[in-house]
């Protein structure tokens, strides 16, 4: 989703937010999961996307993570569990689960990039039960708010109301916006980026 595989312009959020005048840097994988890849069975570990970063200082780093995890469990892969955030800030985390995985990643892009504002992306809908949805928000804003790092929520249609297209009740999110009821595609960028440049500039 962050790589941009079903953007005809190549571009996902990153090219966009280039286009409002930020130099940025997109090291994103297609299918990789948050936890390990020995547990999600997928490409591999997204916090080792970290490691292809070209410069040792940027100003934002924006992360996202957990629908490919979501996804292989609810496929039935029962080795992935979601977990409890916990309340350290540093530490060894359970990144077998997905709030351990989703903290690891976000203290360690912390120590490698200390002077960045990170900011997580929560998806839209992307195929998720509604019980699993919640507990995605959920489990995002609490490890945010553990870690004191920003968040979009591109699923609350009630802040930003404009994104009631991307819900899976509206007939239009498979034709217009995720056509394979996953990925975005150009014209979901352009409604979702803008509201993640907004977070970035206040």
């Amino acid at each position: 989703i962050v790589k941009g595989d079903r953007d005809a312009f190549g571009m996902a959020w990153s090219g966009r937010i280039a286009i409002n005048g930020a130099i940025c840097e997109n090291v994103a994988q297609n299918g990789w999961a948050l936890t390990s890849t020995t547990v999600s069975g997928r490409g591999g570990a997204i916090v080792s996307q970290l490691d292809s970063a070209q410069k040792d200082s940027y100003d934002f780093v924006l992360l996202e993570g957990a629908v490919n995890d979501v996804l292989v469990m609810q496929g039935g892969n029962t080795k992935i569990q979601w977990g409890e955030p916990v309340d350290q800030i540093d530490g060894t985390y359970d990144t077998a689960t997905i709030a351990g995985a989703m903290q690891d990643l976000i203290v360690k892009t912390k120590a490698k990039f200390p002077n960045a504002r990170i900011v997580y992306i929560i998806n839209s809908y992307y195929g998720a039960n509604d019980d699993n949805m919640a507990l995605h928000r959920q489990t995002v804003k609490k490890v945010c708010d553990i870690h004191g790092i920003d968040y979009v929520d591109l699923s609350d249609t009630e802040a930003y109301p404009q994104l009631a297209v991307l819900t899976k009740s509206n007939d239009q999110l498979y034709t217009q916006y995720l056509p394979d009821g996953l990925h975005p595609n150009a014209a979901s960028y352009d409604l979702t980026a803008p509201y993640i440049i907004d977070v970035m500039e206040r």
